[in-house]
């Protein structure tokens, strides 16, 4: 009787079937994990930025660099030996499609971009000035041209982060979780929906962040997340988020999330009503942003038909290929 009851308790928190432990303690595990491995990694770049600091910010900015690259490779480590996952089942591969994806989603992001100064100059915003450097939070005291490069380095590794914990990780977990409560296809959109909801929340602290900063944020993430259950991959999203980042901020000199980046290829400063254009927080806090994402949803949508004939949902994203099945 006591070891039906023992067994009967494992099996709420074990898979058998998977040999891995269920949704719910897998998250709370890799939280955990994430958090006790920031610690020593956030001591380590602080120790590495007060070593390296009469280097300059070119130095201090590698570093963070570096630190954003560790925490993503933690995640595919946690991804492997917690999840047991494949690290195709997290959207990751080297093949010809994810650097055709990766190149798609690079110049989707700058086309977005370019929709959100067409529609900030309509509304009043000029160019100020052109490769101009201005007091930033993220890469000032460098020339445009390195400030250019090191962001572009710097945006690319957070873009891998951010999609890897919010696509590869949370999504998935949550598509695969949703299982027991509907249909795959179903599972999937509520891992999109889950996922673009906590994607908007991770920036609610952010400088000059609203409402509107959250909900505008929260479509974007639907946008990310539409592209990875479309493509079983991170090649799009990863390329969509850098070049968006990088585009808004070191080439046009806008706020990106409410960040500023001290360096502008154009300077274009913001004029017209701030519900337009975002105000601190920059387009991705106004109204400037949405046909941005209706561009974006329509070169998504564009990508799909040349390659697949469709756009379709992956159920896929829900029943990954465990390496502990086989």
């Amino acid at each position: 009787m006591k070891e039906d009851v023992r067994r009967g308790l494992s099996q709420v928190f074990w898979n058998d079937t998977e040999n891995r432990y269920r949704t719910p303690l897998r998250f709370g595990i890799a939280l955990i994990l994430l958090f006790l491995f920031a610690i020593p990694l956030g001591l380590f770049a602080l120790f590495v930025g007060l070593l390296v600091g009469d280097l300059g910010p070119v130095a201090t900015v590698l570093g963070e660099t570096v630190s954003v690259l560790a925490l993503a490779a933690a995640v595919v480590a946690i991804a492997w030996l917690i999840d047991r996952r494949y690290p195709h089942d997290i959207g990751l591969t080297t093949d010809r499609t994810f650097a055709s994806g990766l190149l798609f989603g690079l110049l989707s992001g700058v086309i977005m971009v370019v929709s959100v100064v067409f529609v900030a100059l309509f509304a009043g915003s000029t160019v100020g000035g052109t490769f101009s450097t201005i007091d930033g939070d993220l890469f000032t005291g460098m020339s445009v041209v390195v400030g250019v490069v090191v962001a572009l380095g710097f945006f690319f590794a957070l873009a891998v982060l951010e999609e890897l914990l919010f696509r590869g990780y949370i999504l998935v977990n949550v598509a695969e979780g949703s299982r027991i409560f509907t249909d795959n296809r179903r599972a999937v959109l509520v891992g999109v929906v889950v996922s673009a909801v906590l994607f908007g929340v991770a920036h609610a602290a952010n400088p000059g962040a609203s409402l509107l900063s959250v909900l505008n944020i929260v479509l974007f993430g639907l946008l990310l997340g539409g592209a990875y259950v479309a493509t079983e991959s991170l090649a799009i999203p990863i390329g969509i988020h850098t070049t968006w980042n990088f585009t808004l901020g070191p080439v046009f000199g806008l706020p990106v999330s409410g960040l500023t980046s001290g360096v502008a290829i154009f300077d274009i400063e913001p004029g017209g009503p701030e519900l337009l254009t975002g105000g601190q927080f920059g387009p991705e806090g106004g109204l400037a942003v949405l046909p941005a994402l209706l561009v974006g949803a329509g070169l998504l949508s564009l990508w799909a038909r040349m390659t697949t004939g469709k756009f379709t949902i992956s159920e896929q994203v829900a029943v990954p290929d465990l390496w502990s099945r086989n």
